[in-house]
């Protein structure tokens, strides 16, 4: 994976509020749950993800 793709994912998930939800392609699926996770314990915040197969794409939602 890019470096840049990586950054903008976690960009992405860092600058979430409570109740958005974002998605991305599937093939990012293992970054997202990382980077979400990552993000999550250093920050104190929780997230959840859904994968949608049929449309190919991962769901992230920040919970609090």
């Amino acid at each position: 994976m890019e470096k840049g793709t990586r950054n903008s994912i976690s960009r992405s998930i860092s600058e979430m509020c409570v109740e958005e939800c974002l998605s991305f392609p599937l093939n990012k699926l293992l970054s997202v749950r990382v980077i979400a996770c990552n993000i999550g314990t250093v920050n104190g915040r929780r997230f959840t993800t859904r994968t949608d197969r049929e449309n190919g794409c991962v769901y992230v939602t920040r919970v609090s």
